[in-house]
């Protein structure tokens, strides 16, 4: 699924790309030590630099990891942390179930919130969509009311941080 530049070698991720490999090490290192620490005291929460992996064929792989608590430990066996993989070569997709969730939006609210999420533009996303523009418009008006924004780059950049489930 992430091509032969990526994979898992004893159970430990692995990247073909040599300095790649160097800042995925790292990364898992840093990330599975018992000593994270934020400005020189220990904590759980730390956060690690991210590590780029280079692929031949479908370049820039991006690495995060993320720590668990104490129960995300006992829930993914004694793990210490997650780590998030993201194609930077694939265009963005927002998830309108989510968007439906997290901002109570109607269903066709949410298909169009996702359309602008993923860089559609108003009347693409309508046409997309099957819709009217006027349709769209005051669909627009309920979903910047539900999501206390007022304009649609400011939308945008609200659906930018939400993770796309199973995207990753």
């Amino acid at each position: 699924m992430l091509g032969e530049d990526f994979s898992l070698v004893q159970g430990r991720p692995a990247a073909r790309d040599r300095e790649s490999h160097r800042r995925l090490q790292r990364l898992v290192t840093e990330a599975i030590s018992e000593e994270r620490t934020i400005s020189g005291s220990r904590s759980p929460l730390a956060s690690y630099l991210p590590a780029v992996i280079h692929r031949e064929e479908a370049p820039w792989l991006l690495a995060e990891a993320t720590p668990l608590s104490a129960f995300g430990s006992d829930l993914f066996a004694c793990g210490r942390a997650i780590l998030l993989l993201t194609d930077l070569t694939s265009p963005p997709q927002t998830d309108a179930k989510l968007l439906g969730i997290v901002f109570g939006l109607t269903p066709s609210e949410a298909r169009l919130a996702a359309k602008l999420g993923s860089v559609f533009g108003l009347s693409d996303a309508a046409a997309s969509l099957g819709i009217g523009l006027e349709t769209a418009r005051t669909q627009l008006k309920m979903i910047f009311a539900k999501t206390n924004t007022g304009r649609q780059a400011e939308l945008v950049g609200i659906l930018a941080r939400l993770r796309p489930r199973g995207g990753r």
